[in-house]
């Protein structure tokens, strides 16, 4: 707790952090929800097993296992160059509205692919990926 204080007073963005969490938290929940639906769908014994047999790509089993693939790699995209932003400095209002921006694309796009609703799925998909994209040029550009 004394760390997080520090960096706080110390002029550390107080968004840029949390969207970090938030997208390891959104791969540990999109984990969540692919293996209580895998317990449904397929059992205990299926989860307990080798899983030598393929899961259904599919209705909710597929839709639930590409949400985690995607939020894996989106957060593999985007909270290395954002934890780069808080370590030298360089947030300032710009990080921080993509950084609000990126976490409410991130929820309506895992909500959008949980539902199938591809109308708020892809646009979100997009918005998350400029964001992403705008992080990057921002800090690299303030690094220069």
């Amino acid at each position: 707790m004394f760390v997080l204080a520090s960096l706080l007073t110390n002029g550390w963005s107080i968004v840029e952090i949390p969207s970090i969490v938030f997208a390891a938290a959104l791969i540990w929940l999109s984990v969540l929800v692919q293996h209580l639906n895998n317990v449904k769908s397929k059992g205990t014994a299926f989860v307990m097993s080798d899983r030598s047999t393929p899961l259904d790509e599919g209705g909710f089993t597929g839709r639930a296992t590409r949400t985690l693939r995607n939020n894996m790699e989106s957060a593999l995209m985007y909270a290395p160059v954002a934890l780069v932003a808080v370590i030298s400095h360089t947030t300032g209002e710009l990080t921080k509205w993509i950084a609000i921006v990126y976490m409410v694309a991130r929820a309506l796009f895992t909500v959008g692919y949980w539902l199938n609703v591809s109308f708020v799925r892809s646009p979100s998909w997009l918005v998350g990926m400029v964001c992403v994209l705008a992080l990057t040029v921002d800090v690299i550009v303030s690094l220069l």
